[in-house]
């Protein structure tokens, strides 16, 4: 828990200690150089930790050739990582102080005191020192990428129609119905008074509902729900949005059906839906934007995986596992 927000921070590279210059790191501490800029035995164990962490579904890796394969693609992703980052750094980009003091400031708010962001801090392990030189590193590639290769990673519309007409399984859109409730509470449920009186006030409302009373006025005045402002109106929603008692009668009824008294955890019920709509496809329009911003994010990651390629060319890498 202490450590969730740091982890955020590190997430998607692996550079969690700064590359250091060569003559500053002892000879038996790095794993490698790039352009005579030393990748740290600390750098690498971390990179090896954190891609050994098992994914749900996922083993850990434990034999000696699984490892190596896990150890080589934790080099190789520092290592890029440090081509990227000298490559922003000949193009000039500059990251300001305050821009940094910024971030942390932001994720110290994440902890509830400086002490425990310290012990978080500790445990990654890192340092101020370290942790500001990360983020400048982070910042630094981020806009370098930003600068060279945002503009050429242009989507039209016809490949944003292609991927949609190609994966309709991505554009389904479940059924949905659109309900108002009025709510009798129950703040404790093992509290046997206030189910009663929450089971008293739910029938005096259902009854005045039997009665001819309009339903959004009965919410407005005896629902214990925030929606009674808008007469119970909940608005749609699918499977899977509400407790399932509440859900498995909305979506028995038909539009203009008010239910009988349903309950869930939170109390006493009375549903009204008002419309339903069936499962469907996502329409183009709607779903064109988050199209685009895939196929953007995946040619600009061809195109940077194409500059690091170059960089590799012309770069000096020695490496040193055994």
């Amino acid at each position: 828990m202490v450590l969730s927000a740091m982890c955020l921070l590190f997430a998607g590279t692996w550079m969690v200690i700064p590359a250091v210059a060569a003559d500053q790191a002892p000879a038996d501490d790095k794993v490698a150089l790039v352009n005579g800029t030393a990748i740290s035995r600390a750098q690498f164990n971390q990179g090896v930790s954190r891609m050994s962490k098992p994914q749900p579904g996922q083993e850990q890796p434990e034999a000696k050739d699984q490892l190596k394969q896990v150890q080589a693609q934790a080099l190789d992703a520092l290592i890029r990582n440090l081509l990227l980052y000298q490559a922003s750094q000949k193009a000039g980009v500059k990251i300001e102080d305050k821009a940094i003091d910024e971030q942390i400031g932001a994720l110290k708010q994440r902890f509830p005191s400086e002490e425990e962001f310290n012990q978080a801090l500790a445990q990654v392990p890192a340092t101020v020192e370290t942790l500001r030189q990360q983020i400048r590193e982070q910042m630094a590639i981020r806009q370098y990428i930003d600068k060279e290769f945002a503009d050429k990673a242009i989507v039209s519309e016809t490949e944003a129609k292609a991927y949609y007409d190609e994966h309709p399984e991505y554009f389904k859109a479940p059924a949905q119905v659109k309900a108002s409730h009025i709510l009798a509470k129950v703040e404790e449920q093992n509290n046997a008074d206030q189910k009663a009186a929450a089971l008293d006030k739910i029938k005096k409302a259902q009854k005045r509902l039997e009665g001819g009373d309009d339903f959004a006025t009965v919410a407005k005045e005896m629902s214990d729900c925030p929606s009674s402002s808008k007469g119970g109106e909940l608005g749609y929603f699918s499977r899977g949005q509400m407790a399932k008692p509440f859900e498995d009668a909305a979506f028995a009824m038909k539009p203009g059906e008010t239910s009988g008294i349903v309950e869930t955890q939170f109390g006493y019920h009375l549903i009204r839906v008002e419309e339903q709509k069936p499962e469907g496809k996502v329409e183009l329009a709607q779903a064109q934007p988050k199209i685009e911003q895939y196929l953007k994010r995946q040619k600009l990651m061809e195109l940077v995986n194409k500059q690091v390629s170059e960089l590799e060319k012309t770069a000096k890498i020695e490496k040193f596992l055994d």
